[in-house]
């Protein structure tokens, strides 16, 4: 009776085992890049220059649907530990654009959040150098000129 019982708890053991979900990959760590990381910063960096052009062509209804996809692929990258430049320029180049159409949409607030976090991610980039620079110094005219307009 007892071989009886422990081969069935064995048999319902090693069920729940084979039914059981992978265990989730683990983490990247601090300067590792996950799988697919430099070809989602590519599409990043690739929908935001789109996204440009359709903002500097009068057309805010397709540069806002590449926001919002462009978004999702932003979440991606910053889910990594620590960004490297190229991330870094990707992510904040969408901010940027979606700042400065909030910014003709009189929507003075949100945009100036938006460059804020420009501001914040290249006043606290490590080492500076003249790409975070040029970046910073873009961030804080953006801002100037939300604050020109809330001012009004």
């Amino acid at each position: 009776m007892k071989t009886l019982a422990m081969g069935v708890a064995l048999a319902v053991g090693l069920s729940l085992v084979a039914c059981a979900p992978p265990p989730p990959k683990p983490a990247p760590k601090a300067g590792e890049k996950p799988e697919g990381y430099d070809a989602a910063v590519r599409r990043l960096a690739d929908m935001v220059n789109v996204g440009n052009q359709f903002f500097a062509n009068g057309r805010p209804d397709d540069a806002s649907r590449v926001i919002s996809d462009g978004l999702l692929m932003q979440n991606q990258i910053l889910s990594v530990p620590q960004l490297d430049l190229a991330g870094t320029v990707a992510v904040s180049d969408l901010d940027d654009l979606y700042g400065r159409m909030l910014l003709a949409s009189r929507h003075y607030g949100d945009a100036r959040l938006l460059f804020q976090k420009n501001l914040a991610r290249w006043r606290m980039w490590k080492p500076q150098n003249e790409e975070s620079a040029k970046q910073l110094k873009h961030a804080q005219d953006q801002i100037a000129e939300c604050d020109k307009h809330i001012l009004q």
